[in-house]
């Protein structure tokens, strides 16, 4: 067994220690030149990392108006993160949650984000599907040919629209300018003796000609999130031996020529329920093409159109009649013009207009099968945007002032303006946000909802983050922060009445606490760590899901008030990497049928627990191009849940166990 002490020791002795090293001047007589490059990814300047996810014109991240946190590929490989459920959780106020049908989202900031208020995109291209709002994590993105992960923590809807209330995420995948490359990788992982992982992954990017590049990706992914028997709190016993099993589909080709970029996107993904007898079938069909036009000097327009068909949340194979007549196939046309200028040295412009027609089907056409939103089987949603922002420079910082209308034909007008004020000096910035955002309905909480129909939420976020630089390594930032909403449209379950599970408008929902970042990214040792505290703002919020069976314990149900990470990582040599993570959550409460003899879903606790990975990745000498990774996840055998948000009863997923796995990698030569 692991001593808990010892074990925090090795996961800070890569910040402590120094490995014996080889000059630079050595290592370009003996390398490649990705190892070049591999080697010396500690010489890069973190505090330079620049974005464009928040003010749509490439900013340093901390002179960008916005809470912005980027993991680099070489983080989230540090970390040893396999996919986009665990590169989320290094971001402080990030947490995962259970959504019906076993969908995982997440919660950021102590809200609920899942339902359309976290906008997730790929290269730019929007990712939740337009029925719910929702993007399912679980076992979803292959993280190899991830270039960086970009994020808002925080309002993002004058820039991004009505499902960035709360949070932005942007996946970004490697190019030929991050290298040429052609690579496989297979992996597997081993939970309880039985297979829970395994997935293989073909991508690459080449240069073709001056003007032309290509990049690509196919994988397929399967395993079980959950294995065997599972004591719950409440001494509940469930049986999850093959009911969780999930497969995965993933294409990806982009091509770059000149100023256009078109790009293609394939997903789909069939997953066992395990508390009900049908699997659950999401897919996504994408494809985009932008074009830059350079306007003179000092001004740049870019036109995008974007085709998507989607089966958004697909009852299958198990399903009953009644569910199967739910099912609908969706489309969208989405058309978006952006212009940037800046006329003067202290003056930057933007300003944009988006828009979009989603048509929902139902896909099984019978007789008195339809839509309740309408009365038929077809619903079209016209929706369209304009924005405009402004930049003031000075030698005392930045102001900054933007605003957002929108008009979308299910709930009618909707605006958001933001303010904010910035100033960013060699080593110190300091950022100061005063924010609305809103969460559109969508067409299912419409569809679902009461016949007096779903307004939008609007939030309203007050936001402060001082950051400091020592050196080119090492940075920290600390961001306060302060959100109400006004309308949350919240699921709610009614139990063994007659009336349907519905969405509604409730009051308000609010929340404020602190996040906190460190990163120290030396060349043979890193170290990222992240802390972040949440409270309710009772004055504020009328859920009921925020009342705790503890004498001062306020916080959501299923959401913990409480997470830290730290992961780490130390290059022992030119070939051989020690790396690793630990997370540590505090203690929450859901609901949950935990009595199985009982239809009343009961409060539990859930223990706060501490998780800690390990894992070692070595490139082998004699074949450079192989690289083998084998690890452990969750070394202390903690139980652990994915717990529900919602008073519906569901069932948490448990975590728990140890997992190993075995990752190959090999690199062609080109």
């Amino acid at each position: 067994m692991f001593d808990r002490h010892q074990l925090l020791l090795c996961f800070l002795f890569p910040c402590l220690a120094q490995a014996q090293q080889d000059t630079l001047s050595a290592n370009m007589l003996t390398s490649r030149v990705g190892d070049l490059l591999a080697n010396t990814i500690g010489q890069v300047n973190e505090a330079g990392l620049r974005t464009d996810i928040a003010d749509r014109t490439e900013l340093d991240i901390r002179e960008a108006a916005g809470v912005i946190n980027i993991l680099t590929a070489e983080d989230i490989r540090a970390a040893g993160c396999r996919d986009l459920q665990e590169a989320l959780m290094l971001l402080p106020s990030f947490m995962p949650g259970r959504d019906v049908d076993d969908v995982i989202g997440f919660s950021i900031r102590g809200q609920w984000s899942h339902e359309g208020k976290c906008q997730y995109l790929l290269n730019g291209m929007p990712l939740n599907e337009a029925s719910y709002g929702t993007y399912s994590i679980g076992n979803r993105m292959p993280l190899e040919n991830v270039q960086r992960i970009e994020v808002i923590n925080g309002p993002g809807s004058v820039i991004h629209g009505g499902f960035a209330a709360v949070g932005v995420v942007n996946i970004i995948t490697r190019n030929p300018s991050d290298g040429e490359e052609l690579s496989v990788v297979t992996s597997a992982a081993i939970r309880k003796g039985v297979t829970s992982d395994q997935h293989t992954h073909l991508f690459g990017s080449h240069r073709i000609g001056s003007t032309t590049d290509l990049s690509y990706s196919a994988s397929l992914a399967s395993g079980r999130r959950v294995i065997g028997q599972v004591t719950l709190p409440g001494d509940g016993i469930i049986d999850f031996s093959d009911s969780t099993h999930v497969s995965t589909l993933n294409g990806f080709f982009s091509i770059r020529r000149k100023n256009f970029r078109g790009q293609f996107h394939v997903f789909d993904q069939n997953l066992q329920v395990s508390d009900m007898p049908y699997d659950l079938v999401l897919r996504t069909v994408m494809g985009s093409g932008a074009f830059n036009l350079r306007l003179g000097t000092k001004s740049r327009l870019g036109l995008e159109v974007i085709r998507r068909t989607q089966l958004p949340w697909f009852y299958g194979n198990g399903a009953s009649l009644a569910q199967a007549e739910q099912n609908t196939v969706d489309e969208r046309t989405q058309l978006n013009a952006d212009l940037q200028c800046k006329p003067v040295k202290w003056l930057s412009l933007s300003t944009g207009l988006h828009g979009y027609w989603d048509r929902f089907m139902m896909q099984k056409t019978a007789p008195g099968v339809v839509l309740n939103v309408n009365d038929r089987p077809v619903l079209d949603v016209l929706d369209g945007a304009l924005y405009g922002e402004a930049r003031v420079r000075s030698a005392y910082g930045s102001l900054i002032a933007g605003f957002r209308g929108e008009y979308q034909s299910l709930s009618g007008w909707t605006s958001a303006p933001r303010f904010a004020y910035t100033i960013m000096g060699k080593k110190a910035h300091f950022k100061a946000m005063y924010s609305a955002s809103y969460k559109l309905p969508t067409m299912q909480n419409v569809n679902v909802g009461p016949e007096e129909g779903i307004r939008p939420e609007l939030l309203w976020t007050r936001e402060a983050e001082v950051g400091y630089r020592i050196g080119p390594q090492f940075q920290f930032t600390i961001c306060a922060f302060h959100t109400r909403i006004d309308a949350p449209i919240v699921y709610v379950y009614q139990g063994d009445t007659i009336v349907q599970d519905s969405y509604v408008n409730r009051g308000a929902s609010s929340t404020y606490g602190v996040e906190g970042t460190i990163r120290h990214i030396a060349r043979d040792h890193g170290v990222i760590a992240s802390f972040s505290l949440y409270q309710v703002d009772q004055e504020h919020t009328d859920l009921p899901e925020t009342a705790l069976p503890s004498a001062g314990r306020i916080g959501f149900h299923g959401i913990p008030r409480m997470k830290w990470t730290v992961s780490s990582h130390w290059n022992i040599s030119d070939h051989t990497r020690f790396g690793g993570q630990l997370i540590w959550s505090d203690r929450s409460w859901s609901y949950g049928n935990i009595d199985a003899d009982s239809d009343v879903p009961s409060l539990v606790e859930f223990p706060a627990w501490l998780k800690a990975s390990a894992h070692v990745e070595h490139r082998f000498a004699r074949v450079e191009e192989l690289t083998l990774t084998a690890g452990c996840k969750n070394l202390l055998n903690v139980d652990h849940w994915i717990q529900s948000p919602y008073d519906n009863g569901l069932m948490p997923l448990p975590q728990g166990g140890r997992e190993y796995f075995l990752t190959l990698r090999y690199r062609f030569s080109l």
